[in-house]
This record gives C-alpha cells, structure tokens and sequence, in this order.
C-alpha cells in the first residue's frame, strides 16, 4: 500500500512542468489540477477494484485434491484397484460402474454388491466374448460365403430366391468366364 502511495506521489511531481530562469511562467495551474485530480481518482477507483478482487479471492476456498477427483470422470488409482479386486477390469466395465454410481447417488462400496449392476455386468461379458469369438475375415480361398449371392452360387437356380437372381446369374457367368481363361 505504501509502495502505490509513493508511486502516486513521483507521479504528481513528475508532471508539472519546468521553467527556465529568467522566463515567465505561462502554466495554467488550474487545467493542471484538474488534470491531476482526475488520475486520481483513476488511481483511487483501480485501488478499490483491486481490494474487490483481492477479497473475492481470499473467500473462495483453494480446490483440495478430492475435489479434483470428483470432478473427473474416471477412477483413482484407489477405485481402480478395489474394482479389479471384484473382478471388474477394463475401461468399458468400470464406466458401467461408474454410470450405476451416477444414476443410483450411492457409492461404490454399496454399488458393487447391487444385483443389478452383477447381471449387466455379466451380459456385458458375455457380449464382449460373443464378439471375440466371432472370427474375423481371412484372405483365404475356402472361406465361407461372406454374402447371399455368394451363399446362392453353387445352390440350384430354383432354390435361389426372386430378389437375388439376378445378382445370382450374374455372379456365375463371371466365374464361367474366368474359369474359361484360365483352362478349367
């Protein structure tokens, strides 16, 4: 404070102007103070505005650790452990948890024991293992039939059905004819 005292001081005595000796002093000294009250209050209002912000500040609590944990989506290090403990492992079962949680309000020592949440869990699972079972597509030559016109082209012309006859027919004058390039 006394630090912007001193400064508004050098400030006030810088701005007077200077007369050489033996010359006539031609300053308006009243344009002047009115000049010099106005940057004071300038100063005086800033000076005010400050304090305003400085108090702001000091009410508002700083943010404690947990608090920044809550605010995250995703578990602690903590959470994450006491989770794979139940055998809940992966990013897609513990934001199902973590969906629970929010929707219930409980937290997560009563959510881990909810039937419920069990029985999602395990569809979950099951799902999951479905998906990984499914074999994927090779570039083998003997796979099997990836479409219906595929499926169709070794079946007799009458089992195929009207909407894919066309496609059918076209698909085996294709291989007839590649067949008939190569000599088989």
């Amino acid at each position: 404070m006394e630090n912007e005292n001193e400064q508004i001081q050098e400030e006030e005595e810088l701005d007077l102007p200077e007369v050489a000796e033996g010359e006539e002093d031609t300053t308006d000294w009243k344009e002047l103070a009115l000049k010099q009250q106005g940057i004071n209050k300038r100063l005086k209002t800033k000076m005010e505005k400050a304090k305003e912000v400085k108090e702001v500040k000091e009410d508002t609590p700083p943010e404690k650790p947990e608090d920044i944990n809550k605010k995250t989506s995703d578990f602690d290090y903590g959470q994450k452990a006491f989770l794979k403990s139940y055998g809940i492992d992966g990013a897609d079962e513990r934001e199902l948890v973590k969906a629970f949680m929010d929707r219930t309000g409980d937290d997560l020592d009563k959510v881990i024991e909810d039937d419920i949440l069990i029985a999602k869990l395990e569809k979950l699972r099951e799902a999951k293992a479905v998906k990984e079972a499914i074999p994927t597509r090779t570039n083998r030559s003997a796979s099997n039939p990836t479409n219906a016109t595929d499926f169709y082209l070794d079946k007799p012309f009458n089992e195929v059905p009207p909407e894919l006859r066309r496609d059918v027919l076209n698909a085996k004058l294709k291989r007839d004819e590649q067949s008939a390039k190569f000599g088989n």
